[in-house]
């Protein structure tokens, strides 16, 4: 079973908290580090899409992100790049 990990964040001026297994936590340190962004930028991101498509559920959101951006490859082979 993978650990989940809390982290608080600010999204459009309030503190958020997402709660994510660390693989995901990793693939998304990995991809704003690809795209030379922070990481709260490209969750900022994600989270328009996800209010766009009238998605709730950020965490989910977040997870489905990676795994499109990795083609659906597990998580665990590239955040262990």
């Amino acid at each position: 079973m993978l650990m989940a990990e809390q982290r608080s964040i600010r999204l459009h001026s309030r503190s958020t908290t997402i709660r994510l297994e660390l693989p995901f936590w990793q693939a998304l340190e990995d991809i704003a580090k690809n795209q030379t962004i922070k990481m709260s930028a490209l969750i900022m991101r994600v989270d328009h899409e996800c209010r766009t498509t009238q998605q709730q559920n950020l965490a989910s959101c977040l997870r489905v992100f990676c795994l499109k951006h990795y083609g659906g490859a597990p998580i665990e082979r590239h955040a262990s790049q």
